[in-house]
């Protein structure tokens, strides 16, 4: 049985890329799938997202293919400083983090710095109320893991504005 919140569930795998539709395009034709729909960060003036510490817009366009299993995001992001602009301008396009659901935000969080992983992006969520965290694990997987924190919409305490990936 997992240790981690939620561990089992696994929302999805993220991919950076610096050209959305393209890569998106290649991705749906090698698989013979549709191209989902496009969407665009919120207003930057609401984003209320940090990375390292300091406020940012932390603007992108995303598309997700969902698969019967896991949900597969490529995103690209804007010029503004966040962890996917950062990973591309270092690495180019790739793999970039796991996504794992939680209820339990507090719970995850604890966990995941309890072992050595520190946040270096957060925000709040747009799609439902929620909040998510980029954890650090570029030592250990080669990747981020992200918590993603989903809440009814009655268990908000206010609307949330923007979701990143």
């Amino acid at each position: 049985m997992p240790t981690f919140p939620d561990g089992e569930r696994v929302a999805h795998i993220s991919f950076v890329t610096d050209d959305l539709d393209k890569t998106t395009r290649w991705f749906a034709g090698l698989f013979g799938m549709p191209l989902p729909e496009a969407m665009e960060s919120g207003d930057p003036g609401l984003v209320r997202a940090t990375y390292r510490g300091a406020p940012t817009a932390a603007s992108f366009r995303m598309r997700t293919f969902q698969l019967a299993n896991i949900d597969i995001e490529f995103l690209e992001p804007g010029p503004e400083p966040s962890i996917w602009r950062e990973f591309l301008d270092r690495h180019g396009p790739g793999f970039h983090h796991l996504s794992f659901v939680t209820r339990d935000r507090s719970a995850g969080d604890a966990h995941l710095r309890g072992k050595g992983l520190a946040v270096v992006q957060e925000g709040d969520t747009a799609e439902v109320p929620g909040h998510y965290a980029y954890y650090d694990a570029q030592a250990q997987l080669g990747a981020f893991i992200e918590l993603l924190e989903l809440r009814e919409p009655n268990d908000a305490a206010e609307e949330a504005p923007t979701r990143p990936s």
